[in-house]
């Protein structure tokens, strides 16, 4: 296993002319992460263009949410918090 310290993977990245880089977004919540999985967020894309807002912020925000979705938000959330 090679350990990089930052600057020598950013040394690295400009010299490899081939780098291509997905990353993940970091969204700024749980439920904005539990929004962004039922609208299809999935390996840093979403399955359809943003539109509007959420092409500004680079995901859906919790007020574009419906009262369907915020129920399923609530009861994942639960889940992964560990309450019943």
């Amino acid at each position: 296993m090679r350990v990089f310290s930052i600057n020598n993977f950013n040394q690295e990245k400009k010299e490899d002319k081939d780098y291509i880089h997905k990353g993940s977004k970091i969204l700024p919540d749980l439920r904005t992460a539990i929004f962004a999985n039922i609208k299809g967020y999935i390996n840093g894309s979403y399955a359809e263009p943003l539109t509007g807002i959420a092409q500004e912020l680079g995901y859906y925000p919790l007020s574009m949410a419906t009262e369907q979705e915020n129920e399923q938000i609530n009861y994942i959330e639960k889940q992964f918090l560990g309450e019943k």
